[in-house]
């Protein structure tokens, strides 16, 4: 580092014992596992259903912190620049910049929390544009209702070895939570003429994805 002019700084840095073997030293001596933070995650020893060990990742609270202010602040300055409707959009967008980054494998309930608290930021500074209250929790939860706000999600699954059957997981999810494709999917023989409109109205990818499912059936009907 020194041959490129970087130092490391004392105050960000310190020498921990962490793994497996140091957890479990740890635990036979009575102290806690050590942990670290890095990029915004706080990184611990966790165990998996089965009992072993693995990295376990979930949102720092320094960052959880920084995050709450950050959108305090926003909400408070911008409940009366525009109108609610235009700023509830860039609301979606921040929620969902959120989850795309801090959506990994077990950290879920950082998510929900996270979900939790600004919306019950967003009804407090609503509230508060006029000296009228424009809505009870009742009435703000029907108003979410009609206008939602994007919900937690892990984007990045670490547990998954197999990236060919993520993808297929992926994509047959897709496929069945959208609309065009409920009550379509026909997998035993051709498709009948009197649906070829129907068929024409998936797009690309909805037909292979129906073409698989047909052959799959095709095969185990063949093989008995």
């Amino acid at each position: 580092m020194s041959k490129f002019g970087l130092t490391i700084s004392e105050e960000k840095s310190k020498i921990i014992e962490f793994g497996r073997c140091a957890c479990t030293r740890a635990k036979r001596h009575g102290r806690k596992c050590e942990t670290f933070d890095f990029l915004g995650f706080t990184h611990f020893c966790d165990k998996t259903r089965r009992g072993k060990f693995k990295l376990g990742r979930k949102t720092s609270r320094k960052k959880f912190r920084q995050k709450m202010t950050d959108m305090n602040i926003w909400l408070k300055r911008i409940r009366n620049l525009v109108k609610l409707k235009e700023w509830w959009k860039v609301l979606w967008l921040k929620l969902l910049g959120h989850y795309r980054y801090y959506g990994m494998s077990g950290n879920f309930r950082m998510l929900k929390n996270f979900h939790h608290q600004v919306v019950r930021l967003v009804f407090k500074w609503v509230n508060r544009r006029s000296q009228r209250k424009s809505y009870n929790w009742a009435q703000f939860l029907h108003f979410i209702l009609f206008n939602p706000l994007p919900k937690p999600k892990i984007y990045h699954s670490l547990y998954n070895l197999n990236p060919q059957r993520m993808c297929f997981r992926s994509r047959m999810r897709e496929n069945f939570t959208s609309g065009s494709v409920r009550g379509l999917i026909v997998i035993s023989g051709p498709l009948p003429l009197t649906r070829g409109a129907l068929w024409a109205l998936l797009d690309r990818k909805q037909q292979l994805f129906v073409s698989s499912l047909r052959r799959c059936f095709a095969d185990r009907v063949l093989c008995g």
